[in-house]
Protein backbone atom coordinates (compact mmCIF):
# COMPACT_ATOMS: atom_id res chain seq x y z
CA UNK A 1 0.00 0.00 0.00
CA UNK A 2 3.16 2.06 1.04
CA UNK A 3 4.21 1.73 -2.79
CA UNK A 4 0.14 2.01 -4.33
CA UNK A 5 -0.91 5.48 -2.28
CA UNK A 6 1.89 7.90 -3.93
CA UNK A 7 0.70 6.82 -7.24
CA UNK A 8 -2.87 7.55 -5.90
CA UNK A 9 -1.72 10.44 -5.15
CA UNK A 10 0.01 11.82 -8.15
CA UNK A 11 -3.50 10.73 -10.22
CA UNK A 12 -5.43 12.88 -8.07
CA UNK A 13 -7.50 9.60 -7.66
CA UNK A 14 -8.47 7.92 -4.25
CA UNK A 15 -8.27 4.15 -3.40
CA UNK A 16 -11.73 3.27 -0.96
CA UNK A 17 -11.19 0.01 1.29
CA UNK A 18 -14.71 -1.00 2.17
CA UNK A 19 -15.02 -2.91 5.07
CA UNK A 20 -16.56 -6.38 5.55
CA UNK A 21 -16.47 -8.54 8.60
CA UNK A 22 -14.80 -11.62 6.15
CA UNK A 23 -11.81 -9.46 5.18
CA UNK A 24 -9.07 -8.26 6.54
CA UNK A 25 -9.79 -4.48 7.07
CA UNK A 26 -13.36 -5.50 9.34
CA UNK A 27 -14.09 -3.54 12.10
CA UNK A 28 -13.76 -0.21 13.38
CA UNK A 29 -10.34 -0.09 15.52
CA UNK A 30 -8.73 -2.09 11.98
CA UNK A 31 -10.09 0.51 10.04
CA UNK A 32 -8.70 3.61 12.03
CA UNK A 33 -5.51 1.91 12.94
CA UNK A 34 -5.19 1.24 8.60
CA UNK A 35 -6.09 5.25 8.29
CA UNK A 36 -3.72 6.48 10.96
CA UNK A 37 -1.10 4.33 9.86
CA UNK A 38 -0.92 5.31 5.87
CA UNK A 39 -2.34 9.11 6.16
CA UNK A 40 -2.40 9.84 2.49
CA UNK A 41 -5.39 11.76 1.46
CA UNK A 42 -5.96 9.02 -1.74
CA UNK A 43 -6.64 6.70 1.01
CA UNK A 44 -10.68 6.31 2.18
CA UNK A 45 -13.43 4.68 3.08
CA UNK A 46 -16.39 3.47 1.42
CA UNK A 47 -18.27 2.33 4.35
CA UNK A 48 -21.30 -0.16 4.58
CA UNK A 49 -21.72 -0.99 8.11
CA UNK A 50 -23.76 -3.83 7.78
CA UNK A 51 -21.15 -5.57 5.50
CA UNK A 52 -19.25 -5.36 9.33
CA UNK A 53 -21.91 -7.91 10.52
CA UNK A 54 -22.22 -11.40 10.98
CA UNK A 55 -25.57 -13.50 11.41
CA UNK A 56 -24.65 -13.88 15.25
CA UNK A 57 -24.62 -9.66 15.27
CA UNK A 58 -28.06 -9.75 14.11
CA UNK A 59 -30.14 -9.29 17.22
CA UNK A 60 -27.71 -6.38 18.33
CA UNK A 61 -27.65 -5.08 15.04
CA UNK A 62 -28.83 -1.17 16.74
CA UNK A 63 -25.73 -1.73 19.12
CA UNK A 64 -23.33 -2.66 16.52
CA UNK A 65 -24.43 -0.26 13.55
CA UNK A 66 -24.71 2.83 15.58
CA UNK A 67 -20.92 2.13 16.73
CA UNK A 68 -19.81 1.98 13.55
CA UNK A 69 -21.65 4.71 12.58
CA UNK A 70 -20.63 7.15 15.31
CA UNK A 71 -17.19 6.00 14.59
CA UNK A 72 -16.72 6.32 11.17
CA UNK A 73 -19.98 7.81 9.24
CA UNK A 74 -18.33 11.85 9.71
CA UNK A 75 -14.95 10.32 9.52
CA UNK A 76 -12.76 12.95 6.93
CA UNK A 77 -11.81 10.31 5.28
CA UNK A 78 -14.88 8.31 4.68
CA UNK A 79 -15.95 9.30 1.17
CA UNK A 80 -18.86 7.80 0.75
CA UNK A 81 -21.86 5.09 2.49
CA UNK A 82 -23.89 2.25 1.50
CA UNK A 83 -26.79 1.98 3.50
CA UNK A 84 -28.44 -1.66 3.52
CA UNK A 85 -30.13 -4.10 5.29
CA UNK A 86 -28.79 -7.36 5.72
CA UNK A 87 -30.38 -11.08 5.18
CA UNK A 88 -28.88 -14.81 5.50
CA UNK A 89 -28.04 -15.98 1.92
CA UNK A 90 -30.81 -18.71 0.22
CA UNK A 91 -30.63 -21.97 1.08
CA UNK A 92 -27.75 -23.62 -0.36
CA UNK A 93 -26.17 -19.88 -1.96
CA UNK A 94 -23.80 -19.69 1.37
CA UNK A 95 -20.86 -21.35 1.82
CA UNK A 96 -20.83 -24.06 4.89
CA UNK A 97 -17.74 -23.09 5.80
CA UNK A 98 -19.25 -19.13 6.69
CA UNK A 99 -22.52 -20.20 7.96
CA UNK A 100 -22.41 -16.50 10.02
CA UNK A 101 -22.56 -14.53 6.53
CA UNK A 102 -25.18 -12.10 5.83
CA UNK A 103 -25.27 -10.74 2.33
CA UNK A 104 -26.52 -6.91 1.44
CA UNK A 105 -30.20 -6.53 1.11
CA UNK A 106 -32.06 -2.86 1.16
CA UNK A 107 -33.21 -1.74 4.27
CA UNK A 108 -36.52 -2.71 4.55
CA UNK A 109 -36.08 -6.01 4.74
CA UNK A 110 -33.24 -8.51 5.75
CA UNK A 111 -32.18 -10.08 9.03
CA UNK A 112 -31.58 -6.29 10.86
CA UNK A 113 -34.77 -5.23 12.86
CA UNK A 114 -36.65 -2.54 10.90
CA UNK A 115 -38.05 -0.68 13.48
CA UNK A 116 -34.30 -0.55 15.59
CA UNK A 117 -32.72 0.30 12.15
CA UNK A 118 -35.79 3.55 11.83
CA UNK A 119 -34.81 4.81 14.93
CA UNK A 120 -31.20 4.42 14.95
CA UNK A 121 -31.29 6.26 11.51
CA UNK A 122 -33.58 8.57 13.21
CA UNK A 123 -31.49 9.35 15.98
CA UNK A 124 -28.03 9.54 13.89
CA UNK A 125 -30.08 11.73 11.20
CA UNK A 126 -28.68 13.43 8.09
CA UNK A 127 -25.43 12.38 6.67
CA UNK A 128 -22.31 14.62 5.85
CA UNK A 129 -21.53 12.02 3.00
CA UNK A 130 -22.82 10.60 -0.15
CA UNK A 131 -25.29 7.96 0.77
CA UNK A 132 -25.75 4.77 -1.99
CA UNK A 133 -28.38 2.19 -1.36
CA UNK A 134 -29.56 -1.52 -2.34
CA UNK A 135 -30.73 -1.45 -6.15
CA UNK A 136 -34.13 -3.14 -5.04
CA UNK A 137 -37.16 -1.90 -3.35
CA UNK A 138 -35.96 1.70 -4.03
CA UNK A 139 -38.94 3.67 -3.52
CA UNK A 140 -39.40 2.26 0.13
CA UNK A 141 -36.21 2.74 0.99
CA UNK A 142 -36.58 6.30 -0.03
CA UNK A 143 -39.62 6.71 2.15
CA UNK A 144 -37.62 5.01 4.90
CA UNK A 145 -34.98 7.54 4.65
CA UNK A 146 -37.73 10.07 4.37
CA UNK A 147 -40.09 9.44 7.46
CA UNK A 148 -36.93 9.34 9.75
CA UNK A 149 -35.24 12.48 8.58
CA UNK A 150 -32.27 11.05 6.66
CA UNK A 151 -33.54 12.65 3.49
CA UNK A 152 -35.27 16.09 3.65
CA UNK A 153 -38.86 15.36 2.52
CA UNK A 154 -40.08 15.31 -0.97
CA UNK A 155 -36.33 14.63 -2.15
CA UNK A 156 -36.30 13.84 -5.82
CA UNK A 157 -34.34 10.66 -6.76
CA UNK A 158 -31.04 10.49 -8.16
Amino acid sequence: MAELLPLYEAAGARLLIRPHVRHVVSDVPTVRRLLGQFESPALGIFLEPAAMLTAAMADDARDHLGRILWALAGHERTAAILMSGAERPAMGAGEPDHDDLLVPAPLTRGALDYHDLRQLLREHGRFERPMALVDEDLGAQLDMLREVGVLPSGSPVG
